[in-house]
């Protein structure tokens, strides 16, 4: 299954205010990630331990999404 995040740019800024990063590092990130239309992140999430859990955490709240649209769909 492929799940989508759309990353504003605002996210992307509160995520370089947790590091320090200058104004100017902060606007090449940003531009950086204006020129990533697309990033897939499957391999990364199982080849480094730090990120093992995202693709299960992910996938835990997408089932959860998918049982709750069905329950909706079957309650009509």
């Amino acid at each position: 299954m492929k799940v989508t995040f759309e990353i504003s740019d605002i996210q992307v800024l509160k995520v370089c205010a947790l590091y320090p990063a200058t104004d100017e590092q902060s606007e090449a990130v940003l531009a950086a990630v204006h020129e990533t239309p697309e990033l897939d992140l499957t391999a990364k999430c199982r080849d480094d331990n730090d990120f093992a859990q995202l693709s299960l955490a992910v996938c835990a709240y997408a089932v959860s999404v998918i049982v709750n649209k069905f329950k909706n769909e079957v309650d009509k």
